[in-house]
């Protein structure tokens, strides 16, 4: 973790939706990765 985080120079504003994408990629298949990202970009994109 540590080397990790200091690729990114430490933590950043953003840091918290970082740790939440990488704890919804971890361990779920591609497809079904796949299948989510496209539901939430079609939800987002029609407004």
């Amino acid at each position: 973790t540590k080397r990790r985080l200091s690729k990114f120079n430490g933590t950043k504003k953003n840091f918290e939706l970082h740790l939440k994408e990488c704890e919804w990629r971890y361990g779920k298949k591609r497809a079904i990765l796949k299948k989510e990202l496209k539901q939430s970009l079609n939800y987002y994109l029609k407004y």
